[in-house]
């Protein structure tokens, strides 16, 4: 991955497979991302991107990159998505996280689990554009590209793909 790359996702906007935080500040919202992909396409996050698409870096350290590895080893079953630090001319880095679809599904992340892709039908809109149930969302209160939270049809705790969750299987 080069910066040249980076700037060319950043223009791309978020997608299913591709999500941008500003900042390692963002690392539960993050984790959320991964798990989710792990239970869909897989996909990449870009630490350092803000949600507009500026690659604006930050800087990162060995005690950074540790602590993105720490909480992603919150994700259940284990998974072990690929950690890249990517310099700029600017002497700020990107942070590029990567992962496939997990061959173990459903992932889960602090006890939830999160599936990637675009919200529940709306009803015949052939353009693929759909609405997320009432309470199929992120704790950001996001549908769409971000992670939705997998519930059961009954309300209950999370259930896998396929089984009550929002999305197609």
């Amino acid at each position: 991955m080069t910066p040249e790359r980076i700037v060319a996702l950043a223009a791309e906007g978020e997608s299913e497979t591709l999500e941008f935080e500003e900042t390692t500040g963002q690392l539960r919202e993050a984790a959320q991302a991964v798990c989710a992909m792990l239970n869909h396409r897989g996909g990449q996050v870009l630490f350092g991107v803000r949600p507009d698409g500026v690659v604006a870096g930050q800087e990162v350290g060995k005690e950074t990159l540790d602590d993105i590895a720490r909480e992603f080893q919150r994700i259940e079953p284990a998974a072990y998505p690929g950690i890249v630090r990517i310099g700029l001319e600017s002497g700020r880095s990107v942070v590029v996280v990567t992962t496939a679809p997990g061959p173990s599904r459903p992932y889960s992340v602090r006890g939830r689990s999160y599936r990637r892709g675009p919200p529940p039908d709306l009803g015949g809109q052939s353009t693929g554009a759909r609405k997320a149930p009432e309470g199929a969302c992120d704790e950001r209160g996001k549908t769409g590209s971000r992670p939705v939270l997998l519930e059961a049809e009954d309300g209950g705790g999370p259930s896998p793909p396929g089984r009550g969750g929002p999305g197609p299987a």
